[in-house]
């Protein structure tokens, strides 16, 4: 079954209101992301081949992301799924994530900017001026500065691919 009907139906029964791009919107969208953070091979999952990003492993990086979104209107896609799906912001994402099961998932806006990614390894992952969100979160974790980011988080490592 497919993501994106599992979203909807979780987003109906929590009264979230989300929208589905048309597939046009989803595939100009999608290209846009390889063309900025992919080195387009082949692979089964986007993440593996991003060219320039941060990363850190941490079970419970998916909560962190609605922060990094705030009230700004998100995109979330996945790789086995053509639909891409509109959240009014981070509070919405973040209460659908919070009622799914565990699944791979990619997070954008309209213009791409960033791109985030939480894996099937638990990996957090940061493209564009999300890579520099992940790497203040290595900062805070540095520093000694609090953050939430849960008992198993591991040291994040910037991570360039060649």
């Amino acid at each position: 079954m497919k993501t994106s009907y599992e979203i909807e139906k979780i987003a109906k029964a929590n009264k979230i209101s989300i929208e589905i791009l048309s597939l046009e919107q989803a595939q100009m969208i999608k290209n846009r992301i390889l063309q900025k953070y992919s080195n387009k091979n082949k692979s089964t999952f986007l993440w593996e081949s991003f060219l320039d990003f941060s990363i850190v492993n941490n079970k419970d990086g998916w909560t962190l992301i609605a922060d990094y979104v705030n009230a700004k209107k998100c995109l979330m896609f996945f790789d086995d799924d053509d639909s891409i799906i509109v959240f009014k912001g981070g509070n919405d994402l973040y209460k659908l994530l919070s009622e799914m099961y565990g699944f791979e998932f990619y997070i954008t806006n309209f213009t791409t900017e960033y791109l985030i990614c939480f894996n099937h390894h638990d990996c957090l992952m940061g493209c564009g001026t999300a890579k520099n969100w992940v790497n203040k979160l290595q900062n805070d974790l540095t520093t000694n500065k609090a953050i939430n980011l849960g008992p198993d988080t591991s040291v994040i490592v910037p991570y360039i691919r060649i």
